[in-house]
Formats: C-alpha cells, structure tokens, sequence
C-alpha cells in the first residue's frame, strides 16, 4: 500500500475511533457489529459553536471572574492587590491586550459601545468620586453581560460582582477592546 492511502487510512480510523469513544460506544466494552452497523449520527448533539472573538471574550470574562475578593490595594497591579484600572489591565494582558494604565488614559482604548449595545467583556468608565461628580473617569470595570459587572472597589475593599443598575457611581461610557 502507497503511503499515500496508508496515511489516509491511518486518518479513517483515527476518527471512528474519536467517533466512537466521545459516543460512548467504545466504553461500554460490548461492542457488537449490529451495534457498529447500525450508529444513527444524525441525531448526535453538535456542541454549540463560537466564533474566536466569542471564545476570547469568555475566557476574559472567567479569568476575571477568578480574581473575587482579591484585596483593593491603591495603585495594585496584581493579584496581591488591585486597584481598578490596575485589575482590568492585568485581566486583558493575560490575552494580549495591553491598555493604558489609568482609568482615565484607558478611555482612549477601544471602540466606543452605547449603554443599550454592552457585550460581555465591554470596559465600563465611571466617575466614582465623591467629589461632585463634574464627568471625570476615576473608575473602570468589566461587563459580564445580565446586567453584571465586576472591578476593583475601593469602597468595599475587593474585587467584586455588583449589578450596573444598582452602582451609584454616574456612568460616563463603554469601550470595546475585542
């Protein structure tokens, strides 16, 4: 046989063999030829697809999710402490993203996104100054989508998951990284 056909071959049975052992049929250790001849996959559940910027978002989105309850630290950088503009931009450099480092200068990255157009992953800006709230970014977190986001409190001495319609801080915007 041409190596040709045997590589071919050799590929066929690689992927009855995935086939088969991701249906479970190889690991029930009776395998019978009506078993094999008679395999309906027209009824095998596809896994739900994802585009790669889908893909990346959720991972951003979980990776951040891992840092809950880290401590604020004023000018943190790392998962010993974070600050707000300092968590967001070690949760997107993780998948090679880098942002400016302040809330502020970090509002020149991106895309800008209307309120009613937020995406998972979206950076949220706000002026969260107990000063008189006169428009100016000193805050920054990460939408998760259903109304959630998460970011660095300073206020509540962690990182954490609050809903947007209940934060007190004015909303300037959103910017769009991915």
């Amino acid at each position: 046989m041409s190596g040709r056909y045997s590589k071919l071959l050799t590929g066929c049975i690689f992927v009855l063999l995935l086939f088969f052992t991701s249906t479970d049929i190889m690991a029930s250790n009776s395998l019978t030829e009506d078993m094999i001849t008679n395999i309906d996959i027209r009824n095998t559940p596809i896994s739900e697809s994802m585009d790669y910027e889908s893909y990346v978002i959720r991972m951003v989105v979980d990776y951040a999710k891992e840092f809950v309850g880290v401590r604020y630290v004023y000018g943190g950088t790392s998962p010993k402490g974070f600050d707000c503009s300092g968590f967001i931009g070690y949760v997107y450099k993780n998948f090679g993203i880098e942002l400016s480092r302040s809330a502020q200068s970090m509002y020149s990255n991106g895309k800008k996104v209307s309120r009613d157009a937020l995406k998972a992953g979206d950076i949220l800006f706000f002026d969260a100054s107990s000063r008189n709230r006169a428009g100016a970014i000193d805050h920054v977190g990460i939408y998760l989508g259903g109304d959630n986001f998460i970011h660095a409190s300073s206020s509540k001495g962690s990182v954490r998951i609050q809903k947007l319609s209940q934060y007190k801080a004015l909303y300037i915007g959103a910017k769009r990284v991915i």
